[in-house]
């Protein structure tokens, strides 16, 4: 009788095991972990939403601030990006005097980006100047974890940070015009799950 109860307890502690572990490996449910009640077999995909992009010109060393709202409520919300983006001027070809027409080299213009949201909690980039004749670029990306925004709460506080604006400047150094400020495009998307 003693080997038949080991072997009883033998087998059901294996079969309790191989139940657990099967459960471990199939995860949740599809459809058990969703707000749709618990039963179905919803499959989630990731959509984006982007607004047209807002555009503006800054001066140096000056702010400027947009305010960004989303008009709907949005349910399971996993990410908001905010890219600013600007194209600083060619280099430039002047006549000063009667020494004749010489080139300008443009240097790089600075930005930076602050968004503040709803809520009250903000983030700032470094500012970031532009690399020699390409478009600069600073970008601020905030993760959510699917929960829901109300389009009541849903006002977003972004603020462009103009640095210092590079000026043209001709070979030698003696001559150079100045640079005073610079357009720039403001791109805001988010994802979010839909099914």
């Amino acid at each position: 009788m003693y080997g038949k109860d080991v072997m009883v307890i033998f087998l059901g502690v294996i079969i309790t095991l191989v139940a657990l572990v099967g459960a471990f490996e199939g995860g949740i449910p599809k459809g058990m972990d969703d707000d749709d009640g618990g039963g179905g077999d919803v499959e989630w995909r990731v959509e984006t939403f982007s607004f047209n992009p807002i555009l503006g010109h800054s001066t140096e060393n000056s702010q400027s601030v947009e305010m960004v709202t989303i008009e709907e409520d949005i349910s399971k919300l996993t990410e908001v990006r905010f890219t600013l983006t600007w194209d600083d001027e060619d280099d430039a070809e002047v006549s000063p005097g009667p020494i004749g027409a010489i080139t300008l080299t443009n240097r790089p213009d600075q930005f930076a980006l602050e968004i503040v949201t709803p809520w009250g909690d903000s983030q700032m980039t470094d500012y970031v100047y532009n690399e020699y004749d390409k478009e600069g670029l600073v970008s601020i990306v905030l993760p959510f974890n699917g929960q829901t925004i109300e389009a009541d709460e849903n006002v977003w506080e972004v603020v462009i940070l103009c640095g210092e604006c590079g000026d043209q400047v001709g070979r030698t150094g003696t001559y150079s015009e100045d640079d005073g400020g610079n357009s720039w495009r403001l791109f805001v998307e988010y994802d979010f799950l839909a099914n």
